[in-house]
């Protein structure tokens, strides 16, 4: 797959999570992440409780913005090629990316597959194989009810 086709990926995920009505807005929640464009740079915060933070340097040449002053999706739009170093930049956009993958809800390029087994030691190919018979699926993590409290 081509490098422009991987960046529309990127992009759709952006795409995706930003809601019409905040189309021309210079920020957007994604899931519980805060992604703002401050250009040049975009800013990444939450989720909340830990209220990580990243910065991405997403200058371009001949293009001058003011900070907060641009909408978010149009620059995305206009400059797909900084979709992924941003969702790479923060941890929870990432999880939220590949749990998209691990859901069906994004298919990933051969690429993309590639470096989610790099990343968890495997080869490309044991990605697409079958789990074994019982292994756990995969999903959340279910509570354990608590036991009832004894009656004294």
């Amino acid at each position: 797959m081509s490098l422009h086709a991987e960046e529309n990926l990127h992009l759709e995920f952006f795409l995706a999570h930003i809601e019409p009505v905040f189309a021309e807005d210079s920020n957007a929640d994604i899931g519980l992440v805060l992604v703002a464009l401050a250009y040049p740079f975009v800013l990444v915060v939450g989720p909340p409780v830990d209220y990580d933070r990243c910065l991405v340097d997403v200058s371009q040449p001949d293009f001058v913005a003011e900070p907060d002053d641009y909408p978010l999706k149009k620059f995305l739009e206009r400059f797909p090629h900084v979709c992924q170093p941003i969702i790479e930049a923060h941890a929870e956009l990432h999880r939220t990316y590949i749990s998209g993958v691990e859901r069906g809800v994004r298919n990933p390029t051969i690429e993309v597959l590639a470096k989610i087994a790099s990343a968890l030691g495997v080869l490309p190919h044991q990605l697409l194989e079958p789990p074994p018979a019982g292994a756990p699926r995969p999903g959340r993590a279910r509570r354990r009810s608590r036991a009832p409290e004894p009656s004294e």
